[in-house]
């Protein structure tokens, strides 16, 4: 199974999730850096969650919350008064030269899905509002 990572669009960090097991019968990630879980929760749906199970991020709204992993779209996080967005991407693995690549990855035009890289170039995202550029 492929690891996660959250990509926050405000300045290209970059949060590591590895496959952490089951819940509630679908797959379970965890943070590499500290207790927080990307899980499904009944009710609810795809989410991360903290140490103490409160959710603090999930999928934008045309997010399909009912996928057996979580959506590849854009998450908003919220915790402390603050709130963020993020990409969700999914890795194989993940060197020191793919986290660079990662944090490389901007959006031009996230209303319209054009997506820049490290080129600096802007394409046309062909069924997904993000992609990299190559």
């Amino acid at each position: 199974m492929s690891s996660i990572a959250f990509i926050r669009r405000l300045d290209g960090l970059v949060y590591r999730f590895e496959p952490d097991g089951t819940f509630h019968g679908r797959p379970s990630f965890k943070r590499t850096d500290l207790d927080v879980w990307c899980r499904w929760l009944p009710g609810r749906g795809w989410c991360t969650v903290g140490a103490d199970g409160v959710p603090n991020s999930a999928p934008l709204p045309g997010g399909t919350a009912g996928e057996p992993f979580p959506p590849l779209c854009p998450w908003r996080s919220w915790k402390a008064g603050k709130s963020y967005l993020y990409d969700l991407r999914r890795v194989a693995r993940t060197t020191p030269e793919e986290l660079d690549t990662l944090r490389s990855f901007r959006f031009a035009d996230p209303a319209r899905g054009i997506a820049s890289g490290t080129t600096g170039e802007a394409s046309q995202a062909s069924n997904s509002p993000w992609k990299y550029d190559s």
